[in-house]
């Protein structure tokens, strides 16, 4: 099964997602355009469910210009709150998702069922 058809159901998506962490330690994904940028980290812990780590911020748009510090924060998610959270994460660029951001990655790391 592929992350596309793995993220319509949420029994699917948590074997999908099981199964990955069988393989990988980590699920990573990055969105950046002109102004802004984001990056997540994905844990799978035994006794939290998944770990998600962010990292946010704005990029200068300037030479000289300085940006805020970035902002980072650490979530503890269920599957479903996860398969929630890239269902409906929205970015500037209408034609990306974190779908499609975690969707790159995952797929490169063929998962096997």
């Amino acid at each position: 099964m592929n992350w596309k058809n793995a993220i319509k159901t949420s029994d699917d998506f948590e074997d999908y997602l099981t199964h990955y962490f069988e393989q990988h330690q980590e699920l990573t994904g990055s969105y950046t355009d002109k102004t802004y940028f984001e990056y997540w980290n994905v844990r799978l812990n035994s006794h939290d469910g998944l770990i998600i780590s962010m990292t946010l911020g704005n990029t200068p748009t300037t030479a000289l210009a300085l940006a805020p510090m970035p902002f980072k924060d650490t979530e503890k998610l269920t599957i479903e709150q996860f398969r929630q959270l890239v269902l409906h994460k929205k970015f500037s660029n209408i034609n990306i998702s974190l779908s499609d951001i975690f969707r790159k990655v995952a797929e490169q790391s063929v998962v096997t069922k």
